[in-house]
């Protein structure tokens, strides 16, 4: 239950040519390959399956990886896009709190 309710599909259609990767995604720069994408998954997947193996959840951690990785991405893509108008503000006024 909680993968679907974590799961976003967003059905698109191509019309004539494809918007720029800074106007569909937010984020200006290289994007990764996708061999480089695999990769990082691949090895994201065996930390968090080790982890959730020794935690006790061997029965869904194929299902726990799949969604960790998930949120990962949406936690990243958002301080990516948000990072110098929001993140870091909050952190500043967190540490003269602190003080």
């Amino acid at each position: 239950m909680f993968k679907s309710a974590c799961t976003l599909e967003l059905k698109t259609e191509k019309i004539g040519s494809a918007a720029p990767l800074a106007m569909r995604t937010g984020i200006k720069g290289r994007v990764p390959s996708p061999s480089a994408r695999n990769a990082h998954k691949k090895n994201f997947a065996k930390e968090v399956t080790k982890e959730a193996i020794k935690l006790g959840f061997n029965i869904v951690a194929d299902d726990l990886v799949e969604v960790t990785y998930d949120a990962f991405k949406v936690i990243e893509h958002c301080l990516k896009v948000h990072e110098g108008q929001v993140f870091v503000p909050i952190v500043n006024e967190l540490k003269a709190e602190g003080n």
